[in-house]
């Protein structure tokens, strides 16, 4: 039987990943060893391919690619050439890119970590981001997020995701503050056959202004949501909670409903930029996990139609039937010597800094990381010296954080590590995560997990 490879289904390969497929429609991808990869490339529609000849595993991989539909059975004369279509990129496998496309903001958001109002980090010309998207491609990188900033404050937006489309890019999502979302803008992209999602703010019913220090930003940001829903768009709203909207996340959820929001999200407003100088209205960690704890039956009991994240602690499906929380995975026992990635993202920031994290760019970063435009970003990402900046060797984290080892919880919390240290100290890869040690050594997930399933 001749079989051929379907048109979303790319052989690649990636700096210790020779052998993947990736699959365009779902933006994954799957690693494979030789022999699997092999039987891949012979989907061509020239090539026999007998599945008793394969091994018991290549002849479940055969089925597996025709059950999912990768392949089909090629029609008379259909052919492909599926080895000329594979592309090794030199450099590890990133899967996406979160870029602040400008530094610049028309909102005053108190607890933004760039304090875009000032425009610090400026924007730099559009060849120039065009040069970004041309290296983005080069690396393989699959789908990008746009942030700023505020990104669709440069007049040159729709320039800047054509670049990205010509060199097989995906534009998945835009973050915005939906202050001067446009109407062309949505028909611009819907031309283009683009649906990214669109994440915006809201900090709570009849707080919102107060978080982004403009006066009458609520009211614009749900006109944004009633623009895009109009345009058919995927529309995740985020909350930041403080000490002023820490018990409207229900009303606040409940509201977003009515304008047909899809997706909502609670996170803690992080004490940085200007939310330093408002150190009254911080809200501690543990005060945080309490709202939540609280909100969890209203979710439930609602039978609220869209999944709810609170925090990174606690996902609820929709309709309240399903919920996950973190921390599962177990570290296996006695194993030290294993990597762990901060991200299978990166972030690059409005000057072409390249970070590993979302939320770490300060004028000391930018001096201590690498920008693309001195280093093409292929090189960059290969480089021993990046990697000892956005990966975590256990044994190493260790030495930094002893007390860690006998801890009854380590071997779950450094599964879900994320370098999070580096917010704070842009040198200290291995800082420990003290709000992580709060909600394990308080056992928040089984409070959380208790409350769920007590909910009818």
């Amino acid at each position: 039987m001749k079989y051929i490879l379907q048109p979303h289904i790319s052989p690649v390969g990636y700096l210790g990943k020779k052998y993947a497929l990736f699959d365009s429609r779902k933006h994954k991808l799957q690693v494979l060893d030789k022999e699997r990869f092999s039987i891949l490339i012979r989907c061509n529609g020239k090539t026999e391919l007998d599945p008793s000849e394969f091994s018991q595993k290549g002849a479940a991989f055969l089925r597996g690619l025709l059950r999912r539909k990768f392949i089909s059975e090629a029609a008379h004369g259909e052919t492909r050439e599926v080895f000329r279509d594979y592309r090794y990129y030199a450099n590890p496998y990133y899967q996406s890119v979160e870029w602040s496309i400008t530094g610049a903001c028309n909102s005053k958001c108190k607890h933004c970590f760039m304090s875009g109002r000032y425009g610090r980090y400026g924007n730099i010309p559009t060849d120039k981001c065009l040069e970004i998207c041309r290296q983005l491609g080069e690396c393989g990188i699959k789908e990008v997020t746009l942030t700023g900033g505020e990104p669709l404050l440069r007049y040159d937006f729709l320039q800047i995701v054509d670049g990205l489309t010509a060199n097989h890019v995906h534009l998945s999502a835009i973050l915005t503050n939906g202050t001067i979302l446009k109407e062309e803008l949505l028909k611009g992209l819907s031309e283009r056959g683009l649906s990214p999602i669109f994440q915006l703010s809201y900090d709570g019913v009849g707080h919102h202004d107060w978080m982004r220090g403009v006066e009458g930003a609520e009211a614009k940001v749900l006109q944004a949501v009633d623009l895009l829903k109009k345009y058919g768009f995927y529309v995740a709203i985020t909350m930041c909670l403080n000490r002023r909207n820490q018990y409207t996340i229900f009303d606040t959820l409940q509201a977003c409903l009515r304008h047909g929001v899809d997706n909502f999200r609670v996170f803690q407003a992080r004490a940085e930029g200007e939310f330093l100088n408002y150190p009254e209205e911080f809200l501690p960690y543990e005060e945080v996990l309490q709202r939540f704890a609280e909100c969890i039956p209203q979710i439930q009991s609602a039978k609220v139609p869209i999944p709810v994240q609170l925090g990174n602690v606690l996902e609820l499906g929709p309709k309240g039937k399903n919920y996950k929380t973190p921390y599962k995975r177990l570290l296996p026992r006695n194993k030290k010597k294993v990597v762990l990635r901060i991200n299978s993202d990166l972030y690059l920031a409005p000057r072409g800094t390249c970070l590993p994290r979302f939320g770490l760019l300060t004028p000391e970063t930018e001096r201590l990381y690498p920008n693309v435009f001195a280093t093409p970003l292929q090189k960059i990402l290969s480089s021993k010296e990046y990697n000892k900046l956005a990966v975590c060797q256990v044994e190493d984290y260790l030495k930094r954080n002893p007390e860690c080892e006998n801890c009854p919880h380590f071997r779950r919390c450094i599964t879900k590590w994320s370098g999070s240290g580096l917010v704070k100290d842009p040198q200290d890869l291995y800082r420990k995560n003290e709000e992580f040690c709060l909600y394990m050594q308080n056992d928040w997930c089984q409070k959380f997990e208790k409350i769920c399933q007590s909910v009818v």
